[in-house]
């Protein structure tokens, strides 16, 4: 049984002084790759004041802003023509053109029937289409 403690504590010895086997080469693990940035958000079209009258207004002004739109026959009072020159009174400045868009006809003393579309566009957007409205003034 000697014999056998002093094999052990022998090969324990060796081991513990490094003359062991070598071990396998250890194989480097390559760091994660960096994540790429996230790509830049497309840039929005640009504002088309008089696609957006067509599609949004037109219904109701009419798609030259007549005020002869599909749905504006049927409603009381009929909307307002921009193509005639009694509506161009000198109330009708830009400012009080975009309130109307943005916070609807009641907000100016005009019909409810026109509904707010300030959630819907931005001031700039709004200020596009005063501009569009106003092209439709006769001259």
């Amino acid at each position: 049984m000697r014999k056998l403690i002093v094999a052990l504590s022998l090969t324990a010895g060796l081991v513990a002084c490094g003359d062991e086997e070598p071990a396998a080469p250890v194989t480097p693990v390559a760091a994660p790759a960096p994540k790429p940035a996230p790509a830049p958000a497309p840039e929005p079209e640009p504002f088309d004041a008089a696609a957006t009258f067509a599609t949004t207004c037109g219904p109701c002004h009419g798609a030259v802003g007549d005020g002869n739109g599909p749905a504006g026959g049927a409603l009381t009072p009929k909307p307002a023509d921009f193509t005639d020159a009694a509506f161009w009174t000198p109330e009708r400045t830009d400012e009080h053109i975009a309130k109307s868009i943005k916070e609807g006809g009641s907000a100016v003393g005009k019909s409810p029937l026109m509904a707010p579309f300030g959630n819907q566009y931005d001031d700039a957007q709004i200020g596009a289409l005063v501009q569009h409205i106003k092209s439709l003034k006769p001259e």
